[in-house]
């Protein structure tokens, strides 16, 4: 921008500063990172909270099916060595169940009520804008980092308690974000570009989540009880098929 030198009105200084388009361009594109931020974090805390249940609700009958067909498996490729690589498939489905049931047993899961459903999320974004990685200044990303991450996984927890005590912390620290206004154009460049890498990083983490099958199956229940029930039954009838076929093999 080019201004009159208060000192000698007829000398012309130049003063750098920030197109205004650039910056307008920043700003919108933080304020859709902190919104596709937070329903990325919703959509995951959702699934997690279905999958939890899910493990409590049918893991047991699950692991049970794997373990006879594994079992049944077993015994075939003990008198038919064609059935081995079978069996190795097998005993590889049910190593896998038992250790991501091992892993999401140890997940504790908060209890909330609606009211209190509704302060976590609002809580929670107020305070992911003022602590975002990706548009903290440079000496305060790591601290920022730190932050997000704690933030993120009492959310996922449903840790009303902590998040409130965490937003709390970051008010405090005053975590400096990116100030677009006093940007230099090539680093307003360079931190759109950056930006708009990690918006299309988020959307396709958001798409991922969307098209999972915990999520297809939130989307048609209004209440998940009723796909358990269903879902139960079903592995219910397996596993009297499948113990009647050990027997038979035996």
């Amino acid at each position: 921008m080019i201004s009159r030198n208060p000192k000698n009105s007829n000398m012309l200084s130049v003063r750098s500063c920030a197109p205004e388009p650039l910056v307008d361009r920043l700003e919108l594109l933080q304020l859709e990172l902190t919104e596709l931020t937070a329903e990325r974090e919703d959509l995951h805390r959702l699934v997690n909270e279905f999958e939890i249940q899910y493990h409590q609700r049918l893991g047991q009958h699950i692991g049970r099916i794997l373990e006879l067909r594994r079992n049944r498996a077993q015994k075939l490729a003990e008198s038919h060595s064609e059935f081995e690589s079978r069996y190795q498939e097998t005993q590889k489905d049910y190593d896998f169940w038992h250790e991501s049931s091992s892993h999401i047993k140890n997940k504790k899961l908060f209890s909330l009520t609606d009211e209190d459903l509704k302060v976590l999320k609002k809580t929670f974004r107020k305070a992911a804008g003022k602590c975002h990685p990706d548009v903290a200044r440079g000496e305060d990303k790591e601290r920022s980092k730190e932050f997000f991450i704690s933030l993120r996984q009492a959310y996922e927890r449903n840790d009303l308690e902590a998040v409130i005590d965490l937003a709390g912390q970051i008010e405090s620290e005053h975590i400096l974000l990116h100030d677009a206004k006093k940007a230099e154009r090539e680093s307003l460049n360079k931190a759109i570009a950056t930006l708009e890498q990690k918006i299309i990083s988020l959307q396709s983490e958001i798409k991922k989540i969307t098209e999972s099958e915990s999520y297809r199956v939130l989307s048609i229940y209004s209440d998940v009880t009723i796909y358990f029930e269903e879902t139960e039954k079903e592995l219910l009838l397996q596993i009297t098929e499948l113990e009647q076929y050990v027997r038979m093999d035996s």
